[in-house]
């Protein structure tokens, strides 16, 4: 090689160097637990992860999710996910999950996988490293972990038959507590009517509501006079609402885990609904507890995406059998 191009090729290998390292990283670890061996683990246990994301300055990221789904293993996030700000501009975000082994023997978790968006408009995705363990069961030998002191079951004595003051005894017990029953019944009062005023949808259909609710923050424009993260927790309240009277399940005190794990069985028959729904879920937490800050413009397509979830999961009319009977 001529000793002219060797600058070059210095100046190549450290832009690339450079470049790589201006990217969002992805690391996942085990977190250490008492006692554990460092890649052993039991079967049925869970295995607490830790999971750091690291943003330069200009960049956005959406929450991690498994790079595949694996039979062999269940995931399940842990603790609110926590933010700060790294020296010379970008945050650091960690999340911690729990990965639960189904399978004995050495086990590869896939990794994590976190899309990212620059603000000039360039899109990627980064991806952590895989994660081995070897999964062992409870008891290795059950013949070994029998006790050598543990005696037979002890046999206790039984009365042939009740005498006759216990019989007298067991029939008053019962008459007092039939009487107390019978009292507190009466007292009882008349089931109330719940008036229409404490409907949360106003007597409308939840999807309806929903909507002229979402409307209703577009026109008063929540995002710029109220900030963002007043904008998301509006938006995570409709949403949520919107799917109690939907679908009949609790949401305004569920954690996102929990309201997915509620409402996934009623979402059988519309495809996509459930990843959709743990997108927006997820996209709203991570301004509410992680102070995300997303720009402006991704804020009002996650509005616009929640009035298309919200549209393409309200019931349907039969139109067929409409047709039909005309």
């Amino acid at each position: 090689m001529s000793r002219s191009l060797i600058p070059v090729v210095a100046w190549l290998f450290a832009s690339a160097v450079a470049t790589g390292a201006d990217l969002p990283q992805v690391e996942v670890e085990r977190m250490a637990v008492p006692g554990d061996a460092p890649s052993a683990i039991h079967l049925g246990e869970p295995v607490p992860l830790r999971v750091t994301v690291s943003l330069p300055a200009g960049y956005q990221a959406a929450p991690p999710q498994p790079v595949a789904e694996q039979d062999e293993l269940a995931l399940r996030p842990g603790a609110v996910p926590q933010g700060s700000a790294r020296p010379g501009g970008g945050m650091t975000q960690v999340f911690s999950f729990e990965l639960i082994p189904l399978q004995l023997g050495e086990v590869t978790f896939s990794g994590f996988q976190v899309p990212w968006r620059q603000e000039e408009g360039a899109a990627g995705e980064s991806v952590s490293g895989s994660l081995t363990l070897m999964v062992l069961a409870t008891i290795e030998d059950p013949a070994a972990a029998t006790a050598a002191d543990i005696r037979g079951p002890a046999v206790l004595p039984v009365p042939s038959r009740l005498p006759w003051w216990g019989l007298g005894l067991l029939f008053l017990v019962l008459a007092a507590g039939l009487w107390l029953w019978w009292r507190r019944r009466r007292s009882l009062p008349a089931a109330a009517v719940v008036p229409r005023d404490v409907d949360p949808f106003g007597g409308l259909e939840p999807a309806v509501w929903a909507l002229a609710a979402l409307d209703t923050m577009e026109r008063e424009d929540v995002l710029a006079h109220r900030g963002t993260v007043a904008f998301h927790v509006r938006l995570a309240e409709i949403l949520r609402r919107y799917l109690g009277g939907r679908f009949q399940v609790p949401t305004l005190e569920r954690t996102t885990h929990e309201l997915l794990h509620d409402t996934v069985k009623h979402m059988g028959q519309l495809p996509g609904s459930r990843s959709r729904l743990r997108d927006l879920l997820t996209a709203c937490d991570m301004v509410k507890f992680a102070r995300l800050d997303p720009m402006p413009r991704a804020s009002r397509e996650l509005l616009g995406t929640t009035r298309l979830f919200v549209e393409d999961t309200r019931p349907r009319s039969p139109v067929g059998a409409v047709a039909e009977g005309s």
